[in-house]
């Protein structure tokens, strides 16, 4: 049974990386940025990756914050370190994998400077640059008893590009292997990309306790409706949808109580807003979303991986001005 389920945890974070590929050499992948504690980010990897190191290998990654101010997108971050260390970590027998954070300060302002160093077997000279390809694994005898997809590596570069940033590797066969990611600390956010010129509706009401996503959702909000109302307590949600009475109402799920299934249930039990359409803001992960709870919610959007597009697609859909978005798009579920 532990082979089976080893087996299909590996096939599902092919299938994830996979089609975060495929969209971020669409473009549907968009990194949300927001300001991330570096080191509670370090503090997980530790925590996640120590088992990964053999009986001989030291895992040593640094207990360090950032000097200042750094936003970027906590996920992506998060997946480019795990994939570079776990790619390390696979290819070293004895001695250290090391990861290290400096700060510095370039032209455009604000850099981390994170870089994972090993003492693995290598990789030979004619094939470095080549590991950056999708699905290529380095030739050699110690591969042999090395389980992995290829991907690692190339998917790392491609998320650390879409942050604004760029992933190199340097390395020698018998000595080592050396991978630097280097990332603004203050990125400049994308741009409106095909946001309408007009706002869609008339008025929203956003119904969510989280400071740092109503920020980030704020600029986007603004071009997509006239007005904007901000709900942070979910026990006033009901009395400010009543009184305002929005074209459309943004709802989280995971609140304090009344938390968003009890937010969805009191809206379906008034009358008078039977009409007033929802849609669902969720970090859950689909297969957690209790799907007879969502009332007469039109859409489920993913806050992890939520574009100003998608929102605008979703709210699009309630103006009457877009057709249904993608129902192939594993991280949104469209509703009847």
């Amino acid at each position: 049974m532990s082979l089976i389920a080893g087996a299909g945890h590996t096939l599902l974070a092919l299938v994830e990386e996979l089609l975060d590929t495929a969209k971020a050499e669409s473009g549907r992948l968009e990194p949300q940025l927001v300001p991330v504690d570096l080191r509670t980010v370090l503090h997980q990897l530790r925590g996640t990756l120590a088992s990964a190191a053999a009986e001989d290998v030291t895992l040593d990654i640094a207990d360090t914050a950032f000097p200042g101010p750094f936003t970027t997108d906590e996920v992506m971050l998060t997946r480019v370190l795990r994939n570079v260390l776990s790619n390390s970590l696979k290819f070293t027998a004895s001695g250290t994998v090391r990861l290290t954070v400096e700060a510095e300060e370039r032209a455009a302002g604000p850099w981390a400077v994170l870089t994972v160093t090993d003492t693995g077997v290598g990789i030979p000279e004619d094939e470095v640059e080549q590991v950056f390809e999708e699905f290529y694994q380095v030739r050699g005898a110690h591969q042999r008893h090395v389980s992995g997809t290829g991907l690692g590596l190339p998917y790392a570069r491609k998320l650390t590009e879409l942050l604004g940033g760029r992933l190199t590797l340097t390395s020698a066969l018998g000595r080592g292997t050396e991978v630097t990611v280097e990332l603004p600390a203050a990125p400049v956010p994308p741009g409106p990309g095909t946001l309408p010129k007009e706002p869609l509706l008339r008025g929203v009401v956003i119904v969510d306790d989280d400071p740092v996503f109503l920020r980030t959702l704020r600029p986007t909000l603004d071009r997509l409706a006239e007005t904007t109302t901000e709900v942070t307590r979910s026990v006033e949600a009901l009395r400010t949808i009543r009184t305002t009475l929005p074209d459309a109402v943004l709802v989280d799920l995971a609140m304090p109580s009344p938390d968003g299934y009890q937010v969805l249930q009191q809206i379906s039990a008034v009358p008078s807003l039977e009409q007033v359409p929802v849609v669902v803001l969720t970090s859950m992960g689909v297969s957690d979303l209790d799907r007879d709870r969502l009332g007469r919610a039109r859409a489920v959007l993913s806050k992890t991986h939520l574009t100003a597009e998608r929102l605008a697609e979703a709210l699009g859909l309630v103006a009457g001005a877009a057709g249904p978005a993608d129902a192939q798009d594993t991280k949104e579920v469209p509703l009847p």
